[in-house]
């Protein structure tokens, strides 16, 4: 205990103030140590030979902390002061930290609230009374309660489904109740939020963590614009810390509000888990150093799963500001604000400047208080209506327009892909005539120049005339005869010195094709290739030639630069032209380098069309490898009856459509400025409705935590105007409501309260299998006389009806009703139960204990003790409503059940016990109980005897009584037991038989 509440580790920059009084708590119990005062040191040896951290020894920390917390509350209660609590506010901090290891998150949260509870006790501000030491006994049960609740094979660990991501945790036998702690802790102003932030945290598998976290609200709220927000992972196996060195670290920093959440952490993929089945916590970090610095100056193993936040200041001025204001109250303290994780951290009181702004501004009221801004994740709203409308407007905007434009882009690519289809076939008809043209005149000028050389005898000038006005024409002849010109200024001009060489040369690469003029096709062919040092492209025409009684070939080769080349390069742009031959040979093309190169088409799909079909014209789309990739192309082809040519015309589809991708683009842009500017319009038009409804929103959830003293002022006449105002004259009334329904539940049990409010009491009377039960205080007649006084007698009363209800309740029993100081109680009517039998002597039990400590701090004539018996019978009842409606309604419980449990009661006073029960509940708890069999008895109405039984406690229970006489003693019962003085009652009810 010194270590931890002396030995301060040191962490970097360790600024913040005390989240709230511990730290003076552990300063003040540190004096109180080396002052030497009485105090409970156990459970610190426990801690060091419990010096692991795994659930064994967590559980047994809680053991021994939670004897040294009796043991203390003990010592408190015999000095009557509250300063000797002092020691239990420790014991409860280190509570805290083994519950919220194990993942009891429940157990974790009571203690460190009852921890701040026992020092709001110890610190002087409220003076020695029954209810407050009740109110500890109760929270000391509870964790006790837990403990009791432990299976007896310890779990695996805390660890993650590897499927389900599901947390998993120490299993309990039962669930322990704590909304009744949690709301006195309310009561008391203490945020549980505050000093525990212990809170189950999964992180979904997402890689990049960008949607996977999601932090509460309060912890957000107290992060430090300055610092760095982290997630930490940690193995608590892998610490090299002990226990009392790692609970040591986290409560200093917890304290320095460098931790501002911490509890188990759900990670479901291996990636942050070493093995499956561990011990994974995390702390969420709020430091000025980043968190790897902080983990390695505070020794701890850890890794960062992400920064949630940097030290950068954030600007928030376009968030909506709060204009719900407080109406200032004299005389009572507005109940805390409910929110989405828990009561807010802030309760205003009386007097005090409070977080709303007051309604009025008269002068001498509490000055008015910066507005606290709405936002949408302290409303738990998803989908706020701004947003919403944003969508909405967003996706009619985008669907209009993408519908609209696509339309219209669909006709337009329809129209603009037929025109370039018409285009392209056009082109294929001009080129066609034109190259149609050329080659007749090409073979007209051969049979010009035959008819030259022949009339002139070969004369060499006419034939040279020839060739100057033919300068296209190269060669015209037929191989081996005397009939062979050539163009020789056209061979100097191209630097070929040896044309009979060269005409060689293709007379015998492309014999085959000359053999084919020869059978009487006419052929047309690419020779550029065999022609070096070309500039324009060269082509062979070879026709049939009857040269006297032998057909041979004549051959013509010309230079089509300046005619087919021309013809086809001038309709360069968008489309390509070339000009083919029956064999896929480019003749004419824009490029010269792929004639020169002698490239085909043989392999394209429009050559394929064109001449697999024999159509002489057409149009096709079609997939073509370029050097970008393979491309969508448009075609069209024409062929050429002279020399079965072809002409074909493509064009990408991406130029054609380039205007379609330009429009499409532009209406895009257009599309994203009106977007923007309608979403600008929505969103600004949108705090006119989202505005109020927030305020509206936030006003029903303070009226749901009873805090009425709100206002909220209407800024429209229109539809979200008028609800505001209708919502303000509501609330009167909604008030009256809500306290005729709190001063109900005072004079009726909750469950009929409930259902008067909510209009739905049954209107026929039903029965049920219920567990009724009756208990009186003995001798109180005598009490009341000694006391004297009624008003002792009635808060003499109260005390006991206070201590005893709760143990209904807590078992899932229903008050039905008190008369004079009997109680009357039953199981099974209001709600149902596993057993409704076993609750109800679980409650008989309870109340035998709740009275030992009742009668702890008694024993004087105004503060006698009180003895009890209680008597319970299980069986069938009728449960409905008695009485008249214009008079008086009561809810009842009837029947031969119910006067029976009356009359066992009665016995307890004869046989000398406190607890008796019948046949029909001990048949429904056998094996249960440990029940002793009693003198069967006789009761007025019943022909046959009742067996009964007196109940000594639960078989489970090692503590129990073992006989009559050792409960006796226990619970103070002495006398002469086994007979009844008939003088003793108005009327003889029973008879007790001796067997």
């Amino acid at each position: 205990m010194e270590g931890f509440l002396k030995k301060k580790r040191h962490f970097p920059h360790a600024g913040g103030e005390l989240p709230n009084t511990l730290l003076k708590s552990s300063k003040r119990l540190a004096d109180t140590e080396d002052k030497g005062q009485t105090m409970s040191r156990p459970f610190e040896e426990d801690m060091s030979r419990n010096d692991t951290i795994d659930e064994n020894a967590l559980w047994a920390l809680l053991i021994d902390l939670q004897k040294a917390a009796e043991t203390t509350f003990s010592r408190a209660v015999k000095a009557r002061k509250n300063t000797s609590f002092g020691p239990l506010s420790a014991s409860l901090r280190r509570m805290h930290w083994a519950a919220a290891f194990l993942a009891l998150t429940d157990l974790a949260d009571i203690c460190a609230a009852g921890a701040a509870f026992v020092y709001q006790l110890q610190d002087g501000r409220s003076p020695w009374s029954n209810e407050l030491t009740a109110a500890v006994k109760t929270l000391l049960k509870r964790t006790r309660a837990f403990i009791e609740a432990r299976a007896s094979e310890p779990a695996a660990g805390v660890f993650i489904d590897s499927h389900d991501a599901v947390l998993q945790g120490p299993q309990l036998l039962r669930p322990v109740p704590t909304d009744d702690l949690k709301s006195l802790f309310r009561r008391r102003q203490i945020d549980i939020n505050r000093v525990s932030a212990t809170h189950h945290l999964t992180v979904s598998q997402d890689e990049a963590f960008s949607h996977a976290i999601t932090v509460p609200s309060f912890a957000k709220q107290r992060h430090k614009p300055n610092k760095h927000l982290t997630l930490v992972y940690l193995d608590l196996e892998e610490q090299e810390e002990s226990l009392t060195e790692l609970v040591e670290i986290f409560e200093a920093a917890f304290e320095s509000s460098q931790i501002l959440l911490h509890g188990p952490l759900g990670i479901p993929w291996s990636k942050y888990r070493n093995y499956t089945e561990n011990r994974p916590y995390y702390i969420l970090l709020d430091t000025v150093d980043e968190a790897q610095e902080w983990l390695r100056s505070a020794g701890l193993k850890g890794r960062v799963v992400k920064v949630l936040k940097t030290p950068e200041k954030e600007s928030s001025s376009d968030e909506p500001k709060v204009i719900i204001r407080e109406i200032p109250v004299q005389h009572a303290a507005p109940a805390p604000v409910r929110t989405s994780t828990g009561f807010s951290a802030e309760i205003i009181e009386p007097g005090e400047p409070g977080s709303l702004e007051p309604l009025s501004g008269r002068a001498g009221r509490r000055p008015p208080r910066k507005k606290k801004k709405i936002k949408n994740r302290d409303l738990n709203i998803r989908f706020p209506v701004g947003a919403k409308l944003i969508l909405i407007v967003s996706i009619i905007i985008i669907v209009a327009m993408t519908t609209l434009t696509y339309l219209a882009l669909f006709f337009f690519q329809k129209e603009t892909e037929n025109r370039v289809r018409d285009t392209n076939l056009s082109l294929s008809r001009i080129v066609a005539q034109q190259a149609e043209k050329e080659i007749v005149q090409l073979f007209d000028s051969a049979n010009l120049l035959f008819q030259i050389g022949g009339a002139a005898g070969g004369s060499v000038s006419l034939v040279g005339d020839f060739f100057d006005n033919s300068q296209s024409l190269i060669y015209v002849g037929i191989p081996n005869s005397d009939m062979n010109f050539s163009n020789r200024d056209w061979f100097r001009a191209n630097r070929i010195f040896n044309e009979s060489a060269v005409l060689q040369d293709i007379f015998t690469e492309r014999s085959e094709d000359f053999e084919k003029a020869k059978a009487g096709e006419t052929v047309v062919i690419n020779v550029s290739p065999l022609i070096s040092n070309l500039e324009t492209p060269v082509i062979a025409l070879a026709a049939p030639f009857l040269l006297g009684g032998t057909q041979e070939a004549l051959i013509v080769l010309a230079d089509v630069g300046d005619t087919l080349a021309e013809s086809v390069r001038i309709q360069e742009g968008f489309t390509t032209t070339v000009i083919i031959n029956s064999e896929g040979e480019i003749l004419a093309h824009p490029d010269y380098t792929r004639i020169f190169g002698g490239e085909t088409l043989r392999d394209s799909a429009v050559f394929q069309e064109m001449y697999g079909k024999g159509l002489p014209e057409g149009q096709l789309v079609f997939r073509e490898n370029t050097a970008e990739g393979s491309k969508d192309v448009i075609g069209s082809f024409s062929l050429i009856s002279v020399g079965n040519l072809g002409v074909v015309t493509t064009v990408l589809k991406e130029d054609a459509f380039s205007v379609v991708d330009y429009i499409q683009k532009l209406n895009l842009y257009m599309l994203g400025a009106i977007l923007s500017l309608a979403i600008l319009a929505v969103y600004f038009f949108s705090f006119r409705i989202s505005n109020p409804l927030k305020e509206l929103t936030l006003a029903t959830r303070m009226i749901k935590a009873g805090n009425w003293n709100i206002a909220v002022k209407p800024r429209s006449s229109d539809e979200v105007g008028q609800l505001t105002r209708n919502f303000m004259s509501m609330i009167p009334s909604l008030e009256a409501r809500d306290r005729l329904k709190q001063k109900t539940e005072t004079f009726i049990n909750r469950q009929v309260a409930a259902m008067i409010d909510e209009d739905r009491l049954p209107d026929h009377a039903e029965t049920k299998n219920v567990t009724v039960f009756f208990s009186d205080v003995r001798g109180f007649t005598a009490m009341s006389e000694a006391m004297g006084d009624p008003q002792i007698v009635l808060d003499n009363l109260s005390e006991y009806f206070k201590a005893m209800v709760p143990c209904v309740e807590e078992t899932g029993g229903t008050v039905d009703k008190f008369i004079g100081d009997a109680v009357m109680a039953v199981w099974g009517s209001m709600q149902d139960l596993p057993n409704n039998a076993e609750s109800a002597v679980n409650g008989a039990l309870k109340m035998r204990s709740a009275l030992k400590e009742f009668n702890f701090s008694r024993g004087t004539p105004n503060r006698p003790i009180f003895h009890i018996g209680c008597g319970l019978n299980s069986g069938p009842a009728t449960v409905g409503l008695m009485g008249d409606q214009t008079t008086k309604m009561e809810w009842a419980h009837m029947g031969d059940t119910v006067n029976l449990a009356s009359r066992i009661e009665a016995l307890n006073k004869p046989m000398g016990t406190d607890i008796l029960i019948s046949q029909g509940t001990a048949d429904l708890v056998e094996g249960i109980y440990d029940l002793v069999p009693m003198n069967k008895i006789k009761v007025k109405g019943k022909g046959r005897p009742q067996q009964i039984y007196a109940v000594l406690g639960r078989m489970d229970d090692d503590f129990r009584p073992r006989s009559l006489a050792e409960m006796r003693a226990m619970v103070g019962i002495t006398g002469d037991f086994g007979n009844v003085s008939i003088t003793e009652e108005h009327e003889v009810k029973y008879e007790i038989l001796d067997s």
